[in-house]
């Protein structure tokens, strides 16, 4: 289970401790503890500052108050010319859980999470004011973060975390990147392999977003963590710190796999976007140690390699959608043919096509709106 820090305030009767609880290098109470009423009026009154337990669906609501309570309302107009700049802006068109995730069920949990971030992101100054200097996701360098938090939330589903966890891993799939904002741009976009010494330089993102984010992560600690962490290595390898194993929070593994994932997806201005089997076969063949083996597991299990309702085309010209989406063979969905290599349009029963079987077609691009056909 997924930990969170509270103020003695916000402690309810029934909350689990995450920890143990120590004052002077004496356990006050035990890890795992059920709190009643005359234990959570105890910790209130020696002054302990925060309490480290275990939320609840329940709960979902009050980790938002405890942000609210430390922050104020962005600024109405801020708020308005910045919401009219992200319409339309830069995003990937299929950057959302009804068309990434393998299992349907996953997409309600999910968007009562993206509701849950939305509200948290409209009622903290600070955390408004971060998004704001993403350009609302929209930045070059930052424009796959928001296709990294779905993959990150639907990962997140598959692994049973429940809503208080996810909003927490949504928020830190919005900023775990921020500091490259902070980075020399034409290290970013340098179309061929960095030097020593600009790579150092690039490392360096990873603790310019911890100091970018910790306003926000005093209500949610496990952000300064994964700024930090995202390019750690679970078998290690990694930087800014070398750490492996069990030393890497799970969120940061997470967002490892989906940033490596995602930023293919997403063009630079030294080169287009990678095709979604392109992306899935250089960064899970190369990757497979980058997070633990339950993390990748549940990547592969759960998230769709080819987004669902789109317009695939197709190497010999015609338009499909996917139809079926075999677990055992990923990068080979089962197509319902719309529009034929001539660009008529089929009408009544249409073209069923494996292409397991039809090794001589492939997807060569993806639409999400339906093509005008020629006639």
């Amino acid at each position: 289970m997924h930990e969170f820090k509270l103020a003695p305030e916000y402690l309810l009767p029934g909350m689990v401790l995450a920890r143990d609880l120590v004052q002077r290098n004496v356990v006050l109470l035990r890890y795992n503890t059920v709190l009643n009423e005359d234990v959570i009026e105890k910790i209130r009154n020696i002054g302990v500052p925060e309490v480290e337990v275990y939320l609840q669906d329940a709960d979902a609501e009050l980790l938002k108050k405890t942000v609210y309570t430390q922050d104020t309302q962005p600024d109405y107009d801020l708020l308005v010319s910045g919401i009219n700049k992200l319409i339309g802006q830069g995003t990937i068109s299929w950057a959302h859980p009804s068309f990434l995730c393998r299992d349907a069920q996953f997409v309600p949990v999910i968007e009562e999470v993206l509701g849950h971030v939305s509200e948290i992101l409209t009622h903290s100054s600070t955390a408004f004011q971060l998004l704001v200097e993403t350009r609302f996701l929209t930045h070059p360098q930052l424009v796959h973060c928001r296709l990294a938090m779905v993959y990150a939330l639907i990962v997140g589903v598959e692994l049973d975390y429940n809503i208080p966890a996810l909003i927490e891993l949504g928020i830190c799939g919005m900023f775990y990147d921020i500091g490259k904002l902070k980075l020399p741009r034409n290290y970013l976009n340098k179309p061929g392999k960095l030097t020593e010494m600009e790579f150092a330089q690039v490392k360096k993102h990873t603790y310019f977003g911890r100091q970018m984010v910790m306003k926000l992560a005093e209500s949610f600690s496990t952000l300064k963590r994964v700024t930090l962490e995202h390019h750690e290595s679970y078998f290690g390898g990694g930087y800014p710190r070398n750490i492996r194993g069990r030393d890497i929070h799970p969120f940061s593994q997470i967002l490892a796999l989906a940033d490596k994932f995602s930023a293919m997806l997403a063009p630079r201005d030294y080169r287009p976007p990678f095709m979604p089997h392109q992306a899935y076969e250089s960064t899970f063949n190369s990757n497979m140690n980058l997070v633990a083996p339950n993390i990748f597991d549940a990547f592969t299990k759960s998230v769709l390699v080819y987004p669902r309702s789109c317009y695939l085309k197709l190497s010999n010209g015609a338009v499909a959608i996917a139809v079926a989406f075999p677990a055992e063979r990923p990068l080979h969905p089962t197509i319902e043919v719309v529009y034929s290599e001539h660009g008529r349009e089929y009408v009544g029963q249409r073209p069923i096509i494996d292409l397991a079987e039809r090794p001589d077609l492939h997807i060569t691009g993806i639409s999400q709106l339906a093509p005008q056909p020629q006639i």
